[in-house]
């Protein structure tokens, strides 16, 4: 089946090789990473002209601001319970 152009981008917007993530190794270097796919994801999307690739990198660009939300909130999250974790008060 030949795919068309524009369907073709759209695949590789979603393709999985740059969705490899340990979030648990290395926070700041996911977090990062994330980061910069989204500049890449709106770089894109400043330069799309066909409707459903600009569909596309709006899911895509959804995708990644929760995916880096979800980072944020964690390593918060870790640096609190670590700072409670080291006070004797709260043993």
């Amino acid at each position: 089946m030949i795919l068309s152009e524009g369907r073709k981008m759209i695949l590789d917007i979603f393709s999985d090789t740059d969705r490899k993530y340990n979030y648990d190794k290395d926070l700041t270097q996911s977090a990062e990473n994330i980061k910069l796919q989204l500049q890449g994801t709106y770089a894109r999307f400043n330069e799309a002209t066909d409707p459903l690739i600009i569909e596309a990198l709006i899911y895509r660009m959804k995708e990644l601001e929760t995916q880096y939300s979800f980072l944020i909130k964690k390593a918060k999250l870790e640096r609190l319970c670590g700072e409670i974790d080291s006070k004797d008060d709260f043993r």
